[in-house]
């Protein structure tokens, strides 16, 4: 089985983020490579030879080949590292837990991906801006937020 040698990251950015904080829960220590995506490094030959797609987390294997996306590769070190588990025990955790992750990435973090990238000077010169789309958007993650404190808090009582 292929081990892992490298994740490659942006500090900022959510999903590398969020493979850090899962391999951070697992006691699984990972080399970091940061890529600086808003300079264009990950749009380079050289990195789409690593990830077509151009985006972090790429995480390089010892093999010699790639993994992207922060789901799959979360899938593939829980599958290397199983205690703790995180992903779920059995199908029916399993599915909870997909559940959840699905409405974050659906109802949330897209919602706020929007928001940045049509209000942000970052992303100024990259593409066309729509800044009333962006704060509209930005209102819905508030009710998006709000909604997911009020499903938890129904869950842990």
């Amino acid at each position: 089985m292929p081990r892992p040698v490298r994740l490659y990251n942006h500090s900022q950015a959510p999903n590398p983020r969020r493979v850090r904080i899962f391999a951070a829960e697992k006691g699984i220590e990972l080399s970091l490579e940061d890529v600086d995506v808003l300079a264009g490094q990950s749009r380079t030959p050289e990195f789409l030879a690593k990830n077509s797609s151009g985006g972090v987390p790429v995480l390089e294997l010892d093999d010699g080949s790639y993994l992207s996306e922060s789901v799959a590769i979360c899938r593939f070190l829980e599958g290397l590292h199983p205690e703790p588990n995180l992903l779920g025990r059995d199908l029916r955790e399993q599915a909870e837990i997909e559940m959840w992750n699905r409405r974050m990435e659906l109802e949330l973090f897209a919602a706020i991906g929007r928001t940045i990238q049509n209000t942000s000077p970052i992303f100024q010169g990259r593409f066309k801006q729509f800044p009333d789309y962006g704060e509209a958007q930005r209102i819905v993650v508030y009710q998006r937020r709000a909604s997911a404190a009020a499903s938890s808090r129904a869950l842990t009582n």
